[in-house]
């Protein structure tokens, strides 16, 4: 049995594809104001909530949507599509707010402590252990518990501090979003505001560009491989923050086969403007090895290229998110 809670956008998206894969599911929490604006500020709404319990709130909650006049048409199809009782149903939950920020400020510290051995080989590896020095498996349960639903990794990077030499270990979490979501989410809106002749313009669009490029770059940059049904085009300077001119620019990308498509995007290599490759050290020299990375190793890349290829270096090539010492 599925235990389910499912909040705003995603509401509904869930619990579909649960009842496609026919799978058991109990839902014990929902929550949507139907896109209904209330005429007050949180301000307001907070002094109106003191000393209330928590059903005195959801009902005064209750009351403020229902004066705006508008049905919650959300609620409506949600309650006529799957089984969920009345008191499961929230309008807004901005009550819970500050209750949630307490138990989070409560967690005790070495809840989430790790437990790191150091091991002396040519890379001074780290690596995290379990069920030492009071360190359990429950750590890392936790640690995974809290990541949220878009971050499909988490990766611990060794830091030094260049000014005190001290080491550090950096959680960073991945989010892989790639050029495919971002053009599907595109359509979506697009298809919604019943604009289909642009989704059918950006898609043609898309086509005569990769073959464009293919035209002056009929190979991947890195391996030489020609066959063009596994060759991608590589933006350098992703297409989500370009103009419309970068974005359909043929020297704003290159030719790659998928792997090495997917390690440009992450910014584990880069190239400089003479063509030489530049691999990141968060990638290990075991993993250079079987991918067959050589740091330094020129390659040719169209000399119109520079201009993104800066980009790329000082935005998206090695590096660390919001990295605070």
């Amino acid at each position: 049995m599925i235990k389910l809670a499912t909040v705003f956008s995603g509401i509904g998206a869930i619990e579909s594809a649960l009842d496609y894969l026919n799978l058991e599911k109990q839902i014990i929490f929902a929550c949507d104001n139907g896109e209904r604006e209330l005429n007050f500020d949180y301000a307001q709404i907070d002094k109106m909530m003191e000393g209330k319990s928590d059903y005195e709130r959801q009902k005064i909650i209750k009351k403020l949507y229902d004066d705006t006049g508008r049905e919650n048409l959300v609620k409506k199809t949600y309650f006529a599509n799957y089984k969920i009782n009345g008191n499961q149903w929230f309008e807004d939950i901005s009550q819970y707010y500050d209750e949630n920020v307490a138990n989070t400020n409560a967690i005790v510290d070495n809840i989430i402590k790790l437990h790191f051995t150091k091991k002396y080989d040519s890379q001074n590896r780290y690596y995290l252990n379990f069920k030492k020095d009071g360190f359990s498996s429950l750590h890392w349960d936790f640690l995974r518990n809290i990541a949220l639903p878009r971050v499909t990794k988490l990766n611990f990077v060794k830091v030094k501090d260049i000014k005190t030499n001290k080491l550090y270990i950096y959680i960073k979490p991945s989010f892989f979003i790639d050029e495919k979501e971002v053009d599907e989410k595109a359509d979506i809106v697009d298809l919604l505001a019943g604009n289909k002749d642009a989704v059918i313009n950006r898609r043609k669009g898309q086509v005569q560009w990769r073959q464009n490029l293919l035209d002056i770059m009929p190979a991947c940059v890195i391996t030489k491989v020609t066959e063009d049904r596994i060759l991608e085009a590589c933006h350098i300077k992703p297409h989500n923050i370009s103009t419309d001119k970068e974005m359909y620019d043929v020297h704003n990308a290159l030719i790659m086969t998928p792997t090495y498509h997917k390690l440009f995007d992450l910014g584990f290599i880069s190239f400089n403007d003479n063509g030489t490759i530049l691999v990141s050290p968060f990638l290990s020299n075991m993993n250079k090895q079987r991918l067959n990375i050589d740091d330094g190793k020129q390659y040719r890349i169209p000399k119109e290229c520079a201009i993104y290829l800066a980009y790329h270096r000082a935005n998206i090539y090695n590096q660390i998110p919001d990295l605070q010492l």
